[in-house]
């Protein structure tokens, strides 16, 4: 299935460089522009970003995260910029002379210092030296910091899946004049979003666990686990929601694809690639399963995808 390429959906997470490599083959896939529109921080200005990790966190910057943005740093060509209100991201982007600045005042000292900020919302994304792993994403929401199984390896991932997934669906939509009397049928693949309301932090991974025994999913490593809520240094679940989690899985049997979001109380499903009659199934599954409300938001033909 060439939207999901599933060979990079597989990769080995050992070797950031070699990732960073594999994101820019995978998305020049579809915007062969990609690669000339990002631009790599300047070396000046990451090693002002180690030494103020060095000297205030007494650890080495992570090496995905130095690798970002020695990659794109100064401009991602809107992979991660895009995923953020654009405002925020441009006012929080280290790229000015006062990199140091920027840093100090959007960490927490000793404890904390984010590759994304939202001043405003008191909520940022990024790091902290009392986390098991360098690169584990840890959340920081009005001064207190929360866990999470994310990496920032996975999530630059993810982004590109997402990239792509977006590009292809603008492509579907430059043609859907066209595509508009090809009725719906079993034969043909369609990307279709579900949406099931009140859904509980406890309901969420007994849906996924359900959908992966019946339908033969495959949790991919950039997926951020079944975990949608953050959690304490302690590991204990929180009700807060982590906002950059998702689920992605892929059935290899069935050839489609299946993100899943949540947006409390309502649980988003996308499915990328299965068959009319496939989607019929997923939503007399969940329902089955649940008892709770499953309503399809939009089905788009895709054969071109």
């Amino acid at each position: 299935m060439q939207l999901h390429n599933k060979v990079f959906a597989k990769l080995p997470v050992e070797f950031p460089e070699e990732l960073f490599e594999a994101v820019k083959n995978y998305i020049s896939l579809l915007d062969v522009s990609w690669e000339q529109r990002i631009h790599p921080m300047s070396q000046e200005q990451i090693l002002t970003v180690e030494e103020f990790v060095q000297s205030n966190f007494n650890q080495a910057l992570p090496v995905s995260y130095k690798t970002y943005l020695k990659c794109m740093g100064y401009d991602d060509g809107d992979l991660m910029s895009s995923y953020f209100d654009s405002d925020d991201w441009k006012y929080f982007k280290p790229t000015n002379d006062s990199i140091s600045e920027v840093l100090k005042r959007c960490s927490i000292p000793g404890q904390f210092y984010p590759f994304y900020y939202n001043v405003f919302a008191g909520l940022g994304f990024g790091f902290s030296p009392c986390t098991r792993s360098s690169e584990q994403i840890v959340v920081a929401k009005s001064e207190k910091l929360y866990c999470t199984s994310d990496t920032f390896t996975k999530f630059v991932l993810y982004l590109s899946f997402l990239y792509m997934l977006k590009r292809s669906l603008a492509r579907l939509e430059k043609i859907k004049d066209s595509l508009e009397n090809i009725p719906l049928d079993p034969s043909g693949t369609y990307y279709s979003r579900l949406i099931v309301t009140n859904v509980s932090k406890d309901n969420i991974v007994h849906i996924i666990d359900s959908l992966e025994e019946n339908f033969s999913i495959q949790e991919y490593w950039y997926s951020s686990s079944k975990q949608f809520h953050v959690f304490d240094f302690d590991g204990i679940a929180t009700d807060i929601q982590y906002t950059l989690a998702r689920y992605i899985g892929f059935s290899d049997c069935r050839d489609f694809g299946m993100c899943i979001f949540s947006d409390s109380p309502y649980l988003y499903i996308d499915t990328m690639g299965c068959g009319n009659q496939h989607i019929k199934e997923i939503v007399c599954f969940l329902r089955n399963i649940t008892s709770l409300q499953v309503e399809v938001d939009s089905i788009k033909k895709s054969k071109l995808l």
